[in-house]
């Protein structure tokens, strides 16, 4: 009975001290997850509307509209492209301060514009750049001239009611830019020669009124010359008659 008791003792300690090893196992396992979840980050809200197709190949941009327009589609080409390449049709209505996840691929280089890069030149080789139409929902577009999208962070595209430009802003290493002036001199830039021509054209149209002026005032001198030229050839013949006239007057006599 002794012996038995012993074993007994004995089998229940081993229990315990299995229950004791379990116990503290578990207990590092439970602590181990409100520590990890406590240093993960919380996921940040998704974008409200997505552009483009999300593929192996395509890039992505995530952009806020701060435009104070609703945008519903955006056209994007390369700057040295004439036509626009990429139809970017939206999931839903782009609203006034919302965030969109862009998706869009790289541009077609045109080999004639490309020369080596070296030193800085080398990372804007590296990132093209864009013409960015954006499309309102009451039809109005704006387009927003030599963006590079790669890469932004903190992007705005927004709109200059002043001088009716679209304009991107956005954020790098804790500075904001804006691209507002570069359109203001795009803007500029495409209105000088149509001012120019019309310059050149408006004096043109002087040119040729005053030539014509010019002709018309020779022709009425050359007229002048010629009708006086004959007023005096007339009142010559006239005095020519008159003497013969005397002359043979005198003969008869």
């Amino acid at each position: 009975m002794q012996k038995l008791g012993k074993k007994t003792l004995r089998v229940l300690a081993l229990g315990a001290c299995a229950l004791l090893v379990a116990g503290s196992l578990a207990g590092c396992g439970g602590s181990k997850t409100p520590a990890d979840q406590a240093g993960s980050a919380e996921p940040q809200a998704a974008a409200s509307v997505v552009f483009g197709i999300k593929s192996g190949s395509a890039k992505s941009v995530e952009v806020t509209n701060k435009t104070t327009h609703e945008i519903t589609t955006i056209d994007l080409k390369g700057s040295s492209e004439a036509t626009w390449t990429q139809h970017l049709t939206a999931s839903g209505s782009w609203k006034d301060s919302e965030k969109a996840q862009i998706y869009y691929t790289a541009p077609a280089v045109d080999p004639a514009a490309s020369k080596p890069a070296t030193g800085q030149d080398v990372a804007v080789a590296l990132r093209p750049q864009f013409d960015i139409q954006l499309t309102f929902s009451d039809a109005g577009t704006c387009v927003l001239h030599g963006v590079q999208l790669e890469g932004l962070t903190d992007a705005c595209f927004e709109y200059d009611a002043a001088s009716k430009l679209a304009y991107l802003q956005y954020c790098d290493s804790g500075q904001i830019y804006t691209t507002l002036d570069a359109e203001k001199a795009y803007a500029a830039q495409q209105s000088a020669p149509s001012k120019v021509g019309a310059g050149a054209s408006n004096n043109a149209a002087a040119d040729k009124a005053a030539a014509e002026k010019k002709a018309l005032a020779a022709r009425k001198a050359a007229e002048a010359r010629k009708t006086a030229n004959k007023k005096k050839s007339q009142k010559s013949s006239g005095v020519k008659q008159k003497n013969d006239q005397c002359v043979n007057d005198l003969l008869l006599k």
